[in-house]
């Protein structure tokens, strides 16, 4: 889903949040975690993947800790939708 900026998607495990207005685009989370991000080819924005629902919780939380702008945000547990 998409609000505001922010870009949000929620599975059973956990749910990401991007910040498009932080995201710069460097790819950090997308070399962790290639199946759950992918990089814009138009525009330097990050995607977050419906594969990001099955992709390992270890992978998913050193994407967001390699972000150097803090523009992801794991929140782990049940999907608040």
């Amino acid at each position: 889903t998409r609000s505001n900026g922010t870009r949000r998607f929620s599975s059973d495990r956990q749910m990401i949040e991007l910040d498009e207005e932080l995201c710069i685009g460097s790819g950090e989370c997308v070399l962790v975690a290639p199946d759950a991000f992918r990089l814009g080819s138009t525009d330097p924005t990050v995607t977050i993947l419906p594969a990001a629902a099955t992709t390992a919780l270890e992978l998913l939380t050193d994407a967001v800790m390699n972000c150097p702008t803090g523009a992801l945000q794991l929140i782990e547990g049940e999907s608040p939708e």
